[in-house]
Formats: structure tokens, C-alpha cells, sequence
């Protein structure tokens, strides 16, 4: 429940960075969890609204991403990872919280 409120609460209350980080968390969540590609879709996701949105990162998520990027690096390879986070880069916000909270990330 509280992973699904981390992402439906900002997604609510319109609030674009609140969304980019959750769906950069549970992407991490994939990968540690053994979804890597749904990792990689969730990074994707996330980067194309932050693209959109022209939401800057903040102090602190540097480091979380790189957390991330190797993660998802040690789980997948190069292609596998390229192309889930493609996809993930094509899906429309609904999409992509659909996959965070119906998929892998959201049952565990």
C-alpha cells in the first residue's frame, strides 16, 4: 500500500517530480527484486517525463540513479536494457504507473 500511495499521491496531486521519483524507485525495486526489464521501462518512463516536464534533478538523486543504472546494468545486457528502457520511454504516464503498480514492482 504505501508504494502504491508514493506513486498515486503525486500522480493526484499533479505533483511531476513526486511521480519521477517514485517511478525511479520502483524501478529499483525491479531490479533488486529480479524484474530488471520492468526496472529499465519504470528508468525509461521516468526520464521521458522528466524530459517533458523540464524537471531538473535535485540534490540527492545523483547518486540514487547511479544506484539504479547499475543495477539494472548488472541484471541486463547492453541491448535488453536499451531497448526495455526505449519502451519504457514510449509509454504515456497511465502506462507507465499501470506497470509500477500492476506489475511485478507493485506485489511485493
Amino acid at each position: 500500500m504505501l508504494r502504491e500511495e508514493s506513486l498515486t499521491l503525486p500522480r493526484d496531486a499533479g505533483n511531476t517530480h513526486g511521480i519521477i521519483a517514485a517511478l525511479e524507485g520502483m524501478a529499483l525495486l525491479a531490479a533488486r527484486w529480479g524484474i530488471p526489464a520492468d526496472g529499465a521501462r519504470l528508468l525509461g518512463a521516468a526520464e521521458a517525463l522528466r524530459t517533458a516536464a523540464d524537471s531538473p534533478r535535485v540534490p540527492g538523486e545523483s547518486a540514487r540513479r547511479e544506484k539504479l543504472l547499475a543495477a539494472l546494468h548488472t541484471a541486463l545486457n547492453a541491448e535488453a536494457f536499451a531497448v526495455a528502457r526505449a519502451e519504457g520511454r514510449a509509454l504515456a504516464l497511465e502506462e507507465a504507473v499501470s506497470l509500477a503498480l500492476e506489475g511485478g514492482t507493485a506485489t511485493r
